[in-house]
């Protein structure tokens, strides 16, 4: 049987200020799917890759709900790929200092037990044993089944992937769970992804993969330096600092050429002394899962041509 622990829950939690901007924004359905978020920072050591298209589908509902409760509300720390909450992170170190300290307890009761082992040895040496396997902690290692659902190619033999996820250490798995996303994006033909248990079998997770905001910002990067004109070089470095503020590049590559870019959006930028201003709260308000960059430009372009 999987080893269950409890977490504390507020009484309070619906007068925090920052839970009912969240409840104002998403009701209370985004209010229940914060606490399933909580639930499973609390099985993953506190540790869920940004993932947001994963986390919806496991959640069955849309990926820009998921992203505004992990980001617009400061209620989540987020580091590189991975994020966490500070709340999580101080209740569990309190779980294992309780958990430490009951070690402690049982090691003092066992050390006794050895003491008097001439009059009693069997029953003592077996009441021993069974407090420290009750109170010990065991090793807060990730669950498989984030792992298998984030990987998301469910063939091969699930039993023996779950042995080798298993026998991994924590370290190696929270270094996988950060990585998988920027693996998965690396590979453009899905047919080409390897079975999990390939994956596992030759460590995949130490290849050097440049996640999908390095490319796309790279690709960007390509279209600076072939410009010869000062007003595009100027042009690019505004889209690139928009792509960063609006964070669409984590799940969107850039499926468009600098040409293109020009060709679309520079009838629409002589209409606005801050065009990109008015881009960006397009991109807020226009963007969903299933709309690449290139049609969120020529929708712009739609909106606003002459």
């Amino acid at each position: 049987m999987k080893e269950t622990f409890y977490f504390s829950h507020d009484y309070n939690t619906r007068s925090d200020a920052k839970i009912k901007k969240l409840i104002q924004k998403h009701g209370y359905f985004g209010y229940g799917l914060f606490w399933c978020i909580v639930e499973d920072l609390y099985q993953n050591a506190n540790a869920l890759p940004t993932d947001y298209d994963g986390i919806a589908y496991e959640y069955r509902t849309d990926c820009n709900i998921i992203f505004s409760i992990i980001n617009d509300f400061d209620l989540f720390t987020i580091n590189s790929d991975f994020f966490g909450s500070l709340s999580v992170e101080r209740r569990l170190n309190e779980r294992n200092e309780r958990s430490v300290k009951a070690r402690e307890s049982a090691n003092k009761r066992w050390n006794k037990c050895e003491r008097i082992a001439n009059a009693l040895p069997t029953q003592c040496e077996s009441n021993a044993i069974k407090e420290r396997k009750g109170k010990e902690i065991k090793e807060n290692k990730i669950d498989f089944y984030v792992f298998w659902n984030l990987y998301e190619k469910k063939v091969g033999s699930k039993s023996k992937c779950e042995k080798k996820w298993n026998n991994l250490n924590l370290e190696t798995q929270q270094k996988i769970i950060e990585t998988l996303p920027k693996f998965k994006n690396s590979i453009k033909d899905k047919q080409y992804q390897p079975h999990p248990e390939t994956y596992l079998n030759q460590e995949r997770w130490n290849d050097d993969i440049q996640s999908n905001t390095e490319q796309a910002m790279n690709k960007l990067r390509e279209f600076y330096i072939q410009s010869t004109q000062p007003h595009e070089r100027e042009r690019i470095h505004k889209i690139a600092k928009i792509f960063e503020r609006t964070k669409i590049l984590k799940y969107k590559p850039i499926d468009f050429n600098k040409e293109f870019m020009y060709e679309h959006l520079r009838a629409c930028m002589q209409h606005f002394t801050e065009w990109e201003v008015v881009l960006e709260k397009f991109i807020f308000k226009n963007d969903n899962e299933n709309k690449s960059i290139k049609q969120l430009f020529i929708e712009f372009k739609n909106l606003h041509r002459d």
